[in-house]
Parts: structure tokens; sequence; C-alpha cells
């Protein structure tokens, strides 16, 4: 492959990430407008799929941005033996990824194209079918090479916790019997508490009282804090039916509204954090900002939750559940 090819290569690879992250906002912007209850299996799968080819199609970016800042070193002959065969290597798994994300991506964007769930426009359309034509006609020869590069991989999903089993996932937190400290009452203080609770099927988030006055000053439509606590900080259980979903929905929500993200940025977190099976969205809803987002992950990666204390976490369980 010469330079030309890699060139090529790479502004192939860079268009197919724009295309993606365009069919992305059209699957967030259904996202955003289902309900609790439908149902959304349909939509997960193409979740999972879009987030799939966009990791192979930035493995490749990464793959021939190394090819292309070693390729003059390899032609001059500067490079080690070990180099040069690791130059090789690369080469020959690209040429092999290359052929099989192609090939995962025209299958995508086919059931995209047919799929009711978007309203894709005639100049997308073409856009789309050129890409397809494109990447079936490529001039790309795969060598027959023994395994495949990691990221395309057969997808294994694991196991998924709902929020009902959150105990088990989250066993650094204690699970509370009592949710009287949401009760209103005429002496209102700070809640640190984050109250998954099964019993109420609701979701009782933590508050500070100088937060609650901001909004209160704020917004014209509550004419109480009692208001705000019950519309703001009260959410039901079921709104976390589903867990790919709501993760992706409550992070793009957080990152659009906490944050003021960019639409990419917020919709390239969202698909990260939406197949973290062991984050219960209710955590992201939970923090404040970025900062006690990304601490929480931090300590859930590192299986050390107790050092988690911008709020308590703590679980009602149903009584039928004990």
């Amino acid at each position: 492959m010469d330079i030309n090819q890699i060139d090529y290569e790479l502004q192939k690879q860079k268009s197919n990430i724009t295309l993606l992250q365009e069919c992305l906002k059209n699957i967030n912007n259904y996202i955003q407008n289902i309900g609790f209850s439908e149902d959304v299996h349909d939509i997960t799968e193409f979740l999972r799929q879009v987030k799939e080819n966009l990791d192979n199609c930035k493995n490749n970016v990464n793959s021939l941005v190394f090819l292309k800042e070693q390729y003059y070193k390899f032609k001059s002959g500067s490079l080690s033996t070990s180099e040069s065969n690791a130059y090789n290597q690369l080469l020959d798994q690209y040429t092999e990824s290359n052929r099989l994300t192609s090939s995962a991506l025209n299958d995508f964007l086919i059931k995209y194209l047919q799929n009711a769930f978007f309203n894709v426009d005639n100049v997308n359309q073409t856009i789309i079918k050129n890409k397809i034509e494109e990447n079936c006609s490529t001039n790309f020869q795969a060598p027959k090479i023994s395994g495949t590069s990691k990221h395309i991989e057969a997808h294994k999903e694991p196991e998924k916790p709902s929020v009902h089993e959150t105990p088990n996932v989250y066993e650094s937190f204690r699970i509370h019997d009592s949710s009287s400290m949401f009760e209103t009452s005429d002496e209102l203080k700070d809640n640190n508490v984050l109250l998954i609770s099964e019993k109420k099927n609701k979701i009782f988030l933590p508050y500070t009282i100088n937060d609650l006055n901001e909004i209160l000053e704020s917004n014209r439509h509550y004419h109480s804090i009692q208001e705000i606590i019950k519309k703001e900080y009260i959410v039901p259980l079921d709104r976390h039916k589903n867990g790919i979903i709501s993760r992706f929905k409550e992070t793009f929500n957080f990152m659009r509204k906490k944050e003021k993200a960019s639409l990419m940025d917020s919709l390239d977190f969202a698909l990260d954090l939406a197949f973290n099976y062991k984050l219960n969205p209710a955590i992201i809803l939970a923090c404040k900002d970025l900062e006690q987002l990304d601490t929480y992950l931090d300590c859930l990666e590192l299986n050390e939750l107790n050092k988690f204390d911008y709020f308590k976490i703590e679980y009602e369980i149903s009584p039928t559940k004990r």
C-alpha cells in the first residue's frame, strides 16, 4: 500500500465515521421521544450496531494514522527488522479488518435505510446508498491471515443487571428500609441521599436547599420548594426499565443540559456509557456535574465505590423480594 492508498483509506474511514454519527443523531431523536413502556428491543440493537461500527472505524483510523507515520521510514529501510515486521503485520491486520468492517457497515446501513423508525430524507438516502456501493467496490484485496483484530471480534453480550438487582451490583451501599427523609416537613434540609425504592417504585434524588432556592427564583413555573422536589427530584423507577436506553438517554441529557456540551460530545459519551452494564442510570440522573459522574465511574471501574462521597446511595427493596 503506497502513501496515496493510505490517504484514500484514511479519508474513507473518516467519512464512515461522519455517516455513522449522522445515523446516531437520528437514532437519538427517536430515543428522546419514546415512552417508558415501549418495546425498545429493535432500537437497542441499532444502538449496539452503530457503536460497534463506530468503534471499528475509529480503530481503523488509528491503524492508518500509525501506518502513515511509519510509511517513509519503512520505505527508506530505516526501521529495524522487528519494526518492519510489526509494520507489515499491522498492514495485513488492517487489510483484513477493512474487509470485515466494511461488510458489517454495509449490513447496518441497509437495515438502517429499511427501518421505519427513522425519517431518512432523499439526500441522506443517496449518501448512504453511495457509501454502500463504495464499500462493496473497494479495491482492497484482503490477504489470508490467522485471526482478526480484537475490535472486530463477535459481540458477546454480558448479563444485564436490572435496576431491581442493584443491591448485588452496588453492595458497598446499604439497603434503606424507610424513605421518611423524603416526607415534606416544615424544616427542609439538604438531602445527601440517592434512594432507589422498589417499595414505592420511585427514585428520590439528592438535593441542596441552595439548589432548590435557585430553581424557585429562576423558574416562575414553580410556586414552592415542595413542588420542585415533587416534580424534579422524585422520578418513577420505570423510567429506567431498559438499562441501555436509559443510560444513553440520561447521559445525553446530562451532557446537553447540565454540562452544555456539544451535540457530538454528548452523543459520544452517551454511546460509551449506554453499554456500561454496571452503571445504574439513576446515578447519572443524580450527579450534579461531570466531576461527580467521572469520580463515580472511576470508583466503579476500580471497585472502590466506598470512596465515592458526593452523596450516599441507598436501596429500598420491595417486601416481596425479602
